[in-house]
């Protein structure tokens, strides 16, 4: 009766050890599993849902998220198109701790200066805001490598580069088409 015991106590112990480390690879997969997940991950599955953005320098902004790309967000706030490039991002709200991976091998690629090829295509007029002001505004003319060029309104025609780096927030009249 006694070894009955001993043998039962032993494979309890033996079960709760096992259940212990199964809870230990669980917890670390799962840690594994959240450090790869990016920003955009988590932002992929509010899109068509309102998002409040905390940006470097501007205000927070209430952005109705409608794309993610690579290196940035779109969609509406105020009625117009915004285009957010995620390294001006200093947060935002509320955000679901699980993500969904881009299924698009081409919208995991799609970085921000083809979206800007895409507004000058469409000869969109766009404010350009950095450093929290509106720094300028005017036509989008094409983009290069690492910055774009803008037809600007003014007293004369003049073109301005500006490079992408510098963009906190890319406002439209229209909506950004991506």
């Amino acid at each position: 009766m006694r070894w009955d015991a001993l043998f039962a106590d032993m494979e309890a112990q033996l079960a709760a050890e096992r259940q212990g480390e199964f809870r230990a690879e669980v917890a670390e997969a799962s840690a594994v599993e959240r450090s790869r997940l990016q920003l955009a991950d988590r932002l992929r599955v509010h899109i068509g849902e309102l998002v409040t953005v905390h940006l470097l320098s501007e205000g927070p902004v209430q952005l109705r998220l409608q794309a993610l790309g690579a290196d940035w967000m779109a969609g509406y706030a105020a009625g117009r198109g915004v285009l957010i490039p995620l390294a001006a991002v200093l947060g935002v709200d509320d955000v679901a701790p699980k993500g969904q991976a881009e299924s698009s091998v081409t919208r995991q690629r799609l970085g921000i200066a083809a979206v800007i090829r895409r507004l000058a295509q469409q000869r969109a007029e766009v404010t350009v805001h950095a450093a929290g002001r509106q720094v300028a505004g005017g036509i989008v003319l094409g983009a290069g490598a690492d910055h774009f060029d803008l037809g600007v309104r003014g007293e004369r025609a003049r073109r301005r580069s500006v490079l992408f780096s510098s963009v906190e927030l890319i406002r439209s009249r229209d909506p950004i088409q991506f």
